[in-house]
């Protein structure tokens, strides 16, 4: 088979438009091997399974006045999200005139009903975190919006409490501020991950008290012995999630195992957490019982 003719060295290896590629003198019949696909018309791009460079086709299409926006935005800022990217997800865009520019497959274009923020991402513009938040509101359940909000507040320099209710005063009778209402007061500062987010909103709707988050824990002499994913500090209790990096490195196994160990020996009851204890609904009810046995009794 006859290998196709090179493409100009600014070309290779990533997406383009088709109109730069004939600027450049390169052939229709050459953008149309085989050897590339059309992720949109008019854009080329090597064949990829991954975000980051279909991301780039993507971004071939963005004007100066628009921006990545509702869950393309939220892949993009790294944020939490209930599924996984998968090829063929629409891109959502938004614009800063009132009747969006973008007609294509695989596009959804957003009419812009307000000055949206909009932040720089290793060279791509999409709406700021908090806009973003409060876009997904209709389409995300207030647990996946509460796991939303606590990763935002775990990054340094980005959206603050304030920040939060600022953006949900300002949805004032938009689709999804309802949602937003009941989940910007259940966000909290120092949530870690999705899980220990979930496992907080599983403490509260079992009728615990509310822990320390990510908080030190010390002995009788005021000694530091571990830092707790959750803890009820009146009570003497800690929980912690082990994840499997804690169960197949011997060597963090090991100073788990001490640390747990040391915990226990000051008066401390150690709770050990796993994602099935908090995500299945038998294991979740047997860890709620336990814990009321411990703080409520």
């Amino acid at each position: 088979m006859r290998r196709p003719a090179s493409l100009p060295a600014s070309l290779v290896n990533r997406p383009f438009s088709v109109r730069d590629a004939v600027e450049l003198g390169v052939s229709r019949r050459r953008v149309r091997n085989k050897d590339l696909i059309a992720p949109f018309w008019g854009i080329r791009s090597p064949p990829t399974a991954e975000f980051a460079e279909a991301l780039q086709a993507a971004a071939c299409l963005i004007s100066p006045d628009e921006a990545f926006s509702h869950l393309s935005a939220a892949r993009i800022l790294g944020l939490p999200l209930p599924e996984p990217w998968t090829p063929g997800e629409p891109w959502h865009i938004t614009g800063e005139n009132e009747l969006p520019r973008l007609r294509r497959r695989h596009i959804e274009a957003h009419r812009s009903v307000d000055e949206r923020a909009v932040v720089l991402v290793n060279g791509v513009r999409c709406t700021h975190p908090t806009v973003t938040w409060a876009d997904l509101a209709p389409s995300m359940t207030v647990d996946e919006l509460v796991v939303m909000g606590d990763a935002m507040l775990a990054i340094e320099g980005v959206p603050t409490m304030t920040d939060l209710r600022a953006t949900v005063r300002a949805r004032c009778r938009r689709r999804g501020v309802v949602r937003l209402r009941e989940a910007v007061e259940l966000v909290r500062v120092g949530s870690r991950s999705p899980m220990e987010t979930t496992a907080r909103l599983l403490f509260r709707r079992g009728g615990l008290p509310e822990p320390e988050l990510n908080a030190v824990v010390f002995d009788a002499a005021g000694e530091w012995l571990a830092f707790g994913d959750f803890v009820w500090r009146a009570r003497r209790v800690v929980a912690e999630f082990d994840g499997d990096f804690h169960r197949t490195d011997r060597r963090q196994w090991q100073i788990d195992v001490a640390r747990r160990e040391a915990v226990q020996e000051a008066g401390w009851t150690y709770v050990q957490l796993t994602a099935r204890m908090v995500t299945v609904p038998a294991y979740a009810d047997r860890l709620i019982l336990r814990l009321r046995r411990l703080l409520l009794d």
